[in-house]
């Protein structure tokens, strides 16, 4: 388990007034469509995620891109999208049914549904270790 500290990163207007030069030195997790950002400023996450079945499959062509062709380390979506090793697929199963995260490929297979994407954006990065989530 590490120590970092993860900063989770909402969608697109809720970045327009960030400036990314302060997340330096941080790890990052972007969501959604966020990417059209990323591609217009140049700057991408460490993570990008997405939990939600319309805009996984409405993105699903830009994902792959993203996926394939930017410095993203790791993806995490709802549906089987590529091959790539970066991406890993979340099986979002009802609330209670979690098992323990142990950072293994299992853990994704019983991942507890929270709701909403920001908040399976964060039980991820609990499940990748960080201990200090800043939102």
């Amino acid at each position: 388990m590490n120590n970092k500290t993860l900063v989770l990163m909402g969608n697109g207007p809720s970045l327009k007034d960030v400036d990314f030069e302060m997340l330096d030195g941080f790890d990052t997790y972007g969501l959604n469509s966020a990417y059209r950002a990323y591609q217009r400023i140049g700057w991408y996450p460490i993570y990008h995620g997405c939990f939600d079945y319309r805009v996984t499959e409405c993105h699903r062509e830009q994902f792959i891109d993203l996926i394939e062709n930017s410095s993203i380390e790791r993806c995490f979506y709802i549906m089987d999208i590529s091959e790539n090793e970066k991406m890993q697929k979340v099986n979002l199963l009802p609330y209670g049914k979690t098992h323990k995260w142990n950072e293994k490929v299992e853990d994704y297979k019983h991942f507890h549904d929270n709701g909403n994407s920001g908040a399976n954006e964060s039980s991820t990065a609990v499940c990748m270790g960080y201990t200090a989530i800043i939102l």
